[in-house]
């Protein structure tokens, strides 16, 4: 089911594409982990269809070329979110605004959800 939960800068999309490029994969998959630093950290990776849990309700995300899968349980919790893509001296890297979040860790890839938020 396509639903348009995220937004993508131009130097997201741009780093995508280069990515889904390398590989021939412009899949992508964008899901949350419970991090060390007691927040929800994100992934966003190359999407691997042979890997997917039967189980998983996905929703996805296009943007041109490029798809981001979402599993359904993270929805609620990025709702929102704009992925950008940075280029800085200490390194390049994705960077997520969510405005769910009540705060964020140092790194800037880890947050934490406002506590009203409910899965759907």
């Amino acid at each position: 089911m396509r639903y348009d939960t995220i937004n993508l800068t131009n130097k997201a999309v741009s780093r995508l594409s280069q990515l889904a490029a390398r590989s021939q994969n412009k899949k992508f998959l964008l899901a949350l982990k419970w991090s060390n630093c007691n927040k929800f950290l994100y992934l966003l990776r190359q999407y691997d269809s042979s890997k997917r849990h039967w189980k998983t309700n996905y929703k996805f995300y296009e943007n041109k070329d490029i798809k981001i899968y979402i599993p359904g349980t993270t929805i609620s919790y990025i709702h929102g979110t704009t992925i950008d893509y940075v280029y800085s001296t200490i390194g390049d890297h994705f960077t997520f605004d969510n405005p769910n979040a009540t705060s964020v860790c140092c790194c800037g890839r880890a947050f934490l959800p406002s506590s009203d938020l409910v899965c759907y």
